[in-house]
């Protein structure tokens, strides 16, 4: 059986989002109670949850979505935004801070979407920022994103709360 590092009243993971593979080693835990890493060679976790005072931590409790970039960051979108994982201090970074972030996505050409309660993000990584991706058929932004999937001719797939669109792999073109 898995069990915590240091056990604490609530430190169960329960009502799971996402479950992601780092590497031999570690396995990531997303859900409505904070976010977990299992170490698989001792079945010890980690548990992080939100804490305001804290802006090193992650960003909000409810994790919906991990993510790899080309660097092999590991990034975490979540009720109160999207934090990328920095492993030499086990800590976060927090993006999109105070939006409602319920996907991400490295695509095949590296680029790293989010997807949010107002509208689908991408990462300028020259800034260190994410900057809204629009469509001349979207002039308002695209509504709240649910999830992002990329499939094998690089077309982006994006759930929202009213359909599916699809983003040609040039990402000129929204159907």
């Amino acid at each position: 059986p898995v069990k915590p590092v240091n056990p604490t009243p609530g430190s169960t993971m329960d009502s799971l989002h996402s479950i992601f593979i780092e590497n031999d080693r570690y396995l990531w835990l997303g859900g409505e109670n904070g976010l977990a890493r299992v170490d698989r060679s001792t079945n010890n976790f980690n548990v992080w949850r939100f804490n305001k005072e804290n802006a090193k931590g992650i960003s909000g409790n409810t994790v919906y979505s991990i993510a790899r970039d080309k660097k092999n960051n590991l990034w975490f979108a979540n009720f109160g935004g999207l934090d990328k994982f920095i492993s030499d201090s086990n800590h976060f970074r927090q993006y999109l801070k105070g939006y409602s972030v319920r996907a991400v996505l490295a695509d095949a050409k590296g680029i790293l979407w989010a997807g949010t309660d107002i509208g689908l993000y991408q990462y300028d990584e020259a800034k260190d920022q994410f900057v809204q991706f629009n469509s001349p058929l979207f002039s308002m932004g695209i509504e709240t994103i649910l999830n992002i999937l990329e499939d094998d001719q690089h077309t982006l797939w994006v759930t929202t709360a009213n359909g599916i669109l699809k983003i040609s792999a040039n990402r000129e073109r929204i159907q």
